[in-house]
């Protein structure tokens, strides 16, 4: 308990040496730097005490640094030999302040020794603690810009020296406290640094998602009108990259919130047809294969009746009707795809071509796909490295093209979450092959998938499984939607798509307006269902629904009317939150035209259409 008080403890230097207050404000600012005073015990520096008294063979020695705000000293550190030699309170009054201004030359560097404090005027009028002491050497403890901002300290109660030896040691000690605390400094930089730089993903996501969101939706709604077989192939393109935007943003998210090392990869596994994505990642990234003069080739891989290999075009595979379904996340296996044909591309030179093939094995029940170029190879060094996080490689894009050295290692950790593996082979002038091995799966697991979703508390994942059910029933009846949007072009998409539907559509364009409206239109009675952004000037979304709620508890008479929230930020805690204030549901932006509708036709009619649906999810 002793011990305890004393490495927290203080020292009044109050009525000492002018000498002081001359560098108040510079000690000030430059202790308060490090954010060590009145911290809790650290080994590291209790570790260096004790080092000190070992090396100096004394029976006490501390770590103080000076508090000039209150002209105190903290003891950060003490380190003793036994419960015999620990003072009630440490003798710094009069050396602490010697330390920090009037110290001999050791080798250029500072020391202040003491041998017999008996013998020197300056402890004539010192405390009786300080008395007990007969012995003192410190050492100031200079920051990195050169002012003195505590010491460390040895003392013993009889008169004694050091050696040559054990003052270069104390020396060297004194300069591992700085080294520490400039670590400290550095670290809490670099803490600060990343607590920023997710705030600022996090607002970053936010307003990428919006106009994402806002792509997504034209496409769809602009591709049910159009006719053109070659706009609505350019509108799907569109879409598919837009789609695959959100995407990434999403993943960035969530990988900035992990150690390097430890991204924690999030699959939703669903029964889907390779064949298909693969032409999918081939149509995105045929453009730039085309401007760069690249062949682009994509064949399915079969045995016929001999064993003999069959490549077979995707358009003949697809007229025959014919797929290759895996239980995989489509998504992120459209991410990792793109990523390896873009690269490809990339690293390749004009007049070269690019092979994608994907074969079924039946034995192991796998599937393979392969990328395959003709460009410049990866050197061996490379290879060993190519994927850990940020590793660029020593051959560059062919047209300059920009390059993170991120993509592979999220290419391997999906891969990898998938249970699946990934090889590559490649030579210096010849080409590289990458090759994904996955799992088929079975029709159980996705049938087990789905179960296990429809009682997720995530009802967004639910309802894109459940979305093609709905829409076998038949046509719901009408319903009054009111929407609060402070965004105009948000505003406009929504309600034309609800409006589409047959559906009532009210638009206001913040919280107080939505407020009005819904009382003005009778409330509970004029509106089957709300739609509410969460971030809008006023009042925003959140506030409504609170007051819409307190209103249904203050009258037990009003059922209580769906409410659905729509948000920039996807991460499950920020949903939980939205539905803990009352909201019935939450869509991150942006959300597709079919989980907005199915979502508003499933609380719209949540007596009426779709039951048990409706009960699944919850």
């Amino acid at each position: 308990m002793e011990l305890e008080k004393m490495k927290t403890s203080h020292y009044d230097l109050k009525g000492q040496e002018d000498k002081t207050l001359r560098h108040r404000d510079s000690l000030y600012q430059e202790v308060n730097k490090y954010n060590v005073l009145y911290t809790e015990p650290e080994r590291d520096f209790d570790d260096i005490s004790h080092l000190a008294r070992t090396v100096c063979n004394a029976p006490v020695a501390s770590i103080t640094f000076y508090d000039i705000e209150h002209m105190r000293m903290f003891y950060k550190s003490v380190s003793f030999d036994t419960v015999r030699d620990l003072p009630t309170s440490m003798p710094l009054w009069t050396t602490d302040v010697l330390t920090l201004h009037d110290n001999e030359l050791w080798n250029g560097e500072r020391i202040t020794i003491i041998n017999d404090t008996t013998l020197d005027s300056r402890f004539k009028d010192a405390p009786d603690i300080i008395k007990q002491y007969k012995f003192y050497a410190g050492v100031p403890v200079v920051s990195a810009a050169g002012i003195k901002i505590g010491s460390i300290n040895v003392l013993d109660r009889v008169p004694r020296s050091l050696t040559d030896d054990q003052i270069t040691s104390f020396l060297r000690l004194s300069r591992q406290v700085k080294n520490l605390l400039e670590l400290r400094l550095r670290l809490r930089e670099l803490h600060d640094a990343n607590t920023e730089k997710n705030k600022f993903m996090a607002m970053i996501s936010h307003d990428i998602r919006q106009p994402l969101g806002n792509i997504m939706l034209s496409c769809e709604l602009i591709s049910q009108d159009n006719n053109n077989n070659h706009n609505a192939d350019l509108i799907q393109t569109i879409h598919s990259s837009a789609s695959l935007m959100h995407h990434l943003v999403d993943d960035l998210l969530q990988m900035v919130q992990f150690d390097l090392g430890k991204l924690d990869i999030r699959i939703d596994k669903r029964q889907a047809d390779l064949t298909a994505l693969l032409n999918r990642v081939v149509q995105m990234n045929a453009l730039m294969a085309q401007k760069k003069e690249i062949g682009l080739c994509y064949k399915i891989t079969e045995k016929d009746a001999d064993g003999s290999e069959v490549h077979t075009p995707y358009p003949e595979y697809q007229a025959r009707r014919r797929s290759i379904i895996a239980n995989i996340d489509a998504v992120k296996m459209e991410q990792v795809l793109n990523n390896l044909v873009s690269n490809a591309i990339k690293f390749s030179y004009p007049g070269s071509f690019v092979l994608l093939r994907i074969e079924k094995n039946l034995e192991d029940k796998t599937v393979e796909v392969s990328v395959a170029d003709s460009g410049q190879g990866i050197p061996e060094e490379d290879l060993q490295n190519m994927f850990r996080p940020f590793q660029r490689l020593s051959v560059k894009p062919t047209a300059g093209e920009s390059s993170t050295g991120f993509g592979l290692w999220v290419v391997k950790s999906v891969v990898e979450a998938h249970e699946g593996n990934i090889k590559v082979n490649s030579a210096v002038g010849v080409g590289t092959t990458f090759k994904v091995v996955l799992p088929l799966g079975t029709l159980k697991d996705s049938i087990d998938k789905v179960f296990n979703m429809r009682h997720s508390l995530d009802r967004r994942q639910s309802l894109d499984k459940i979305t093609s059910v709905a829409q076998m029933k038949k046509s719901p009846s009408q319903l009054r939607v009111l929407i609060a949007d402070d965004n105009a072009v948000n505003q406009k998409l929504m309600a034309q798509l609800i409006s589409k539907r047959g559906h009532i559509v009210d638009v206001a364009g913040d919280g107080d307006e939505a407020l009005e409206m819904f009382i003005e239109n009778g409330g509970h009675a004029g509106y089957d269902v709300l739609l509410l952004d969460e971030e809008m000037p006023r009042m925003n979304g959140i506030e409504v629904v609170r007051k819409i709620r307190q209103l249904e508890d203050e009258d037990k008479s009003l059922n209580r009317i769906p409410i659905i929230s729509i948000s920039g930020h996807a991460r499950s805690e920020h949903i939980q939150w939205a539905k803990t204030a009352g909201v019935d549901d939450c869509l991150p932006k942006p959300f597709r035209m079919n989980t907005l509708l199915s979502t508003l036709e499933l609380y719209g009619h949540r007596s009426a259409a779709a039951p048990e649906l409706g009960t699944s999810v919850k």
